[in-house]
């Protein structure tokens, strides 16, 4: 077949016509006004030298498309392997049979705005375990009985203008460090935003952050500027430090108990965590308001042993193979009840290093069972997509948990309004 054959000149007529015969075909006469005749074998010899450029081109192109398709999809694989890996880790944990349980959550407010109806997958507990049979240089620790002097009280937060309690539904309570301000700027600008929650009859939601003191005396007179333009932070004369985190646990239960008693619930969690409104209400909304603790947790979990881990604790000082259930630590619910028991039970009560663990010694004087929800925690992972509006799987992960951590600050208003609630749908 000739290579030309089917082409058409600029004026509609095609070179396949009456004048095939012709050996020299005229060229329009638009390249500078010149008539050129070219012979069929120089148009022949070009043809062979082009399509082989042609050809390798599209090779080319083809090539880096694969490429492109396949970082993408490892990518992906990654993050689909890894969200698995923890959906299957928070299973593993619990080691139980799933139950889901189904109910309508209904709350008379004075709005049309309701709560989506669906209740996360909830295990069952176990059994209080009792601990027999030695015991260790961890009661021989210090018992704190926080006398510790406050530098930011804000008593009068959860209080109406003329001083009457402020119904509130749930105070979160967020331990921060005091170089976190960006950390506590982001939060309050999506927690405290007067449209942040739906009216909800059963009050409202607040927040503070609970910070432990500073030897810098610049970042102290930020954190006082902080406090006295917001209002929000609890603040006592203990270092500020990891080692610290119980003994600022503890400053969170008293203050409730002292100054936030008639809420319903209290969250404790960390700055780097993202409450998901979707997921968060459907599991608490109508949950048990005494002795009630929930969250990720961890029944027969063991102490490591080795030197080389983060939490190793020899025999001698927890002689215990396993720890009684306990909440996990970047974040759990109390009823404010079981606030003020744990806190009478903390200030007699040794210190321990882990502060979550810390909790369960106090649910466990008090033979409180924690609940574990299976879908409360989810520690993102440490690589994130250069936007994450375009990861495909953010759906998925966010809105399957009800609270997030390990978030880098910038990401976590995107992820918070991934997951807010639309209050004009329901």
């Amino acid at each position: 077949m000739n290579f030309t054959e089917g082409y058409k000149l600029v004026d509609g007529k095609s070179l396949r016509n009456t004048h095939r015969d012709i050996r020299h075909h005229r060229y329009p006469d638009f390249v500078f006004g010149i008539k050129p005749k070219l012979s069929m074998g120089l148009l022949s010899a070009l043809a062979r030298v082009a399509w082989p450029l042609l050809l390798v081109t599209i090779c080319v192109y083809l090539l880096i498309l694969v490429d492109s398709l396949s970082n993408k999809h490892q990518v992906t694989t990654r993050q689909t392997e890894s969200f698995q890996i923890l959906q299957q880790m928070n299973i593993t944990l619990s080691n139980r049979t799933l139950l889901q349980t189904s109910h309508e959550l209904k709350d008379n407010t004075d709005s049309t705005e309701r709560i989506p109806k669906y209740q996360p997958y909830v295990t069952k507990t176990k059994e209080n375990t009792s601990y027999n049979g030695g015991n260790g240089l961890y009661l021989n620790e210090t018992v704190d009985k926080h006398e510790h002097k406050y530098i930011h009280n804000p008593s009068l937060f959860c209080r109406k203008k003329n001083l009457e309690p402020k119904p509130i539904f749930l105070l979160i309570m967020i331990l921060t460090a005091p170089k976190n301000i960006i950390r506590r700027n982001v939060l309050r600008g999506i927690y405290r935003a007067e449209s942040a929650w739906p009216r909800l009859s059963k009050g409202a939601i607040e927040t503070v952050f609970l910070l432990g003191k500073t030897d810098n005396g610049i970042l102290q007179s930020n954190i006082d500027r902080e406090s006295e333009l917001h209002g929000d932070i609890v603040q006592e004369d203990f270092v500020d430090s990891y080692e610290n985190l119980t003994i600022k646990t503890v400053m969170g239960l008293k203050w409730v108990t002292f100054h936030c008693r008639h809420a319903s619930y209290v969250i404790k969690c960390d700055d780097d965590s993202v409450i998901i409104q979707v997921r968060f209400f459907a599991a608490f909304l109508n949950s048990p308001t005494t002795n009630w603790a929930a969250g990720n947790a961890l029944f027969d979990s063991p102490v490591a042993r080795n030197t080389s881990e983060k939490f190793f604790l020899p025999k001698d000082f927890y002689p215990f193979p396993t720890y009684p259930p306990y909440l996990n630590g970047p974040g759990y619910i109390l009823s404010t009840d079981l606030v003020e028991s744990i806190y009478k039970v903390a200030i007699t009560t040794p210190l321990f290093p882990w502060e979550d663990v810390f909790i369960g010694l106090c649910l466990q004087k008090l033979e409180v069972v924690p609940y574990n929800v299976d879908t409360f925690l989810m520690f993102a992972p440490k690589y994130w997509p250069v936007n994450l509006k375009e990861d495909g799987m953010k759906p998925f992960w966010v809105k399957e948990y009800s609270l997030i951590t390990n978030i880098e600050p910038e990401y976590i208003p995107m992820i918070w309004e991934a997951g807010r609630l639309n209050f004009k749908k329901y």
